[in-house]
């Protein structure tokens, strides 16, 4: 247990762009191109590539339930009247 613990902190950092061999040289493990590869990549959760946002899609849910229950309230008035 306590060697595991020591060998932790002993643990190499790993050191990129630092020549071909070393694994993370050139690109340092980004890839080629594309934008990830940039500096300052950071996309918010919600995009889809520039495809239409799943929450701009879908329609407003809150008027269509308001929708129902005016449904369900002009029922139940009417069979008032007639009862």
């Amino acid at each position: 247990m306590k060697l595991i613990f020591i060998n932790f902190f002993k643990k190499k950092k790993n050191r990129k762009g630092r020549g071909i061999s070393s694994e993370n040289g050139k690109t340092c493990g980004r890839g080629h191109k594309g934008q990830t590869s940039r500096s300052g990549y950071n996309i918010p959760n919600f995009f889809e590539g520039g495809q239409t946002n799943y929450f701009k899609r879908t329609p407003k849910i809150k008027y269509k339930i308001i929708k129902k229950k005016k449904k369900i309230y002009n029922v139940l008035y009417e069979n008032k009247k007639f009862n």
